[in-house]
């Protein structure tokens, strides 16, 4: 495909999992950069081979709208068929029953003047029977003996008596349940609020000894455990001369926020947004923790604070030095690049030993940072060698 003939092409490019659109604007033949402007007002440069992704994203972004499109067409075909034949379906029931009313209303009235309703009731010719008399009696006679005995008003006093008490029943309040409270379905101590009865070295305990075997938790071979957070920095800023990179005892005055750009990643990789050994996002990288590091065979970051305490540096200078050997703060790369600690097999979340102490705790990887003095948020305070474990 010839040069210019991707000029005012459309684009579709996704940044932080969001898509813009844009066209080709220009070309440059000698340096062989297209330039692209966004509808959002920004721009940038491409290759050849990335501009044909990019038209070839919009054009699978263009298929699939008009796809949509069709689909969205037929659905509306499809409802107003059904529509309309709900209509007719209504209207023929509304008809069916007009008719039914109708010859209803015709059968009534011809059977009304086929046979004509009496005016004055007939007489029967033959009177009452000796045995409805003989009936008719009885019933008086058993009336005025039930009156001479009373039954008559003592059935009424209790129909009285049983109403009166059916509607007292009715007006009292019913019963009220317990205010004790319930008791929660699940009786552990985390819903209670409690703190744990058991620490993690007292449980391992209990389980040895269960199984026969008597004694502590056993270290990690040839890797002593250090003590970490606030302390450690105490520790280590009381005993050693070199300056720490924390709060207020910074060797170096905070020189406000400074951008940076990451290189793009190898291909089919993605790049982190976050320091693999910290995890602090991106946004913390402005000011005192960049500029970061990328690794050019993977997607790892690296944050400026904690390659400080990786290389066990004098002063941030030398780590920004350090930096600019391997990329450039336009994104750039220098050179060959740079390939992080844990494409070389030297990161101490690698380390077999620290993996195996720490097995079984939530952020395996987090610890093992921290456990060599890795992590800039925690500090140093190394109790290893850093050639060790730091490629020179």
């Amino acid at each position: 495909m010839a040069p210019d003939s991707l000029l005012h092409r459309r684009v579709r490019k996704q940044f932080n999992r969001q898509w813009y659109e844009g066209s080709v604007a220009s070309y440059d033949a000698l340096a062989g950069w297209y330039l692209v402007k966004y509808d959002d007002g920004d721009q940038e440069e491409v290759t050849h081979a990335q501009l044909l992704r990019l038209v070839e994203a919009m054009e699978r972004h263009t298929l699939v709208q008009k796809q949509q499109r069709q689909r969205q067409r037929q659905r509306q075909r499809q409802r107003r068929h059904h529509h309309q034949q709900q209509q007719q379906q209504k209207q023929r029931t509304e008809e069916e029953e007009e008719e039914a009313t109708r010859e209803t209303k015709k059968r009534r009235v011809a059977k009304e003047d086929a046979v004509p309703s009496p005016s004055t009731p007939v007489p029967s010719p033959l009177g009452r029977s000796e045995y409805e008399r003989e009936r008719d009696e009885q019933v008086a006679r058993n009336k005025r003996l039930m009156a001479d005995l009373g039954i008559v008003q003592t059935t009424a006093d209790m129909r009285a008596r049983m109403a009166a008490d059916q509607k007292e029943r009715t007006r009292l309040a019913p019963r009220q349940a317990p205010a004790t409270p319930r008791a929660p379905s699940r009786r552990s101590g985390r819903l209670l609020g409690e703190s744990p009865s058991v620490s993690p070295q007292k449980a391992y305990e209990l389980c040895a000894e269960a199984e026969g075997d008597h004694g502590e938790r056993p270290p990690p071979p040839s890797v002593p455990k250090r003590a970490a957070g606030k302390k450690a920095i105490e520790q280590h800023d009381a005993n050693v001369t070199r300056p720490s990179w924390h709060g207020n005892k910074a060797s170096e005055p905070y020189e406000g926020a400074r951008d940076f750009v990451l290189p793009p990643p190898p291909p089919n990789v993605r790049r982190h947004l976050s320091c693999h050994c910290c995890t602090q996002c991106r946004a913390s990288w402005r000011g005192a923790m960049s500029p970061p590091l990328a690794c050019t065979t993977c997607g790892i970051v690296f944050c400026a604070r904690c390659l400080f305490h990786i290389t066990d540096a004098d002063s941030m200078e030398d780590v920004y030095q350090f930096v600019q050997q391997h990329q450039n703060a336009d994104g750039t790369v220098v050179g060959p690049g740079w390939s992080c600690f844990v494409c070389q097999g030297t990161c101490a979340c690698q380390n077999e030993a620290l993996r195996t102490y720490y097995r079984g705790e939530p952020g395996v990887r987090i610890l093992c940072h921290k456990h060599m003095g890795w992590v800039g948020v925690s500090g140093g305070a190394h109790t290893l060698d850093a050639s060790a474990v730091v490629p020179s």
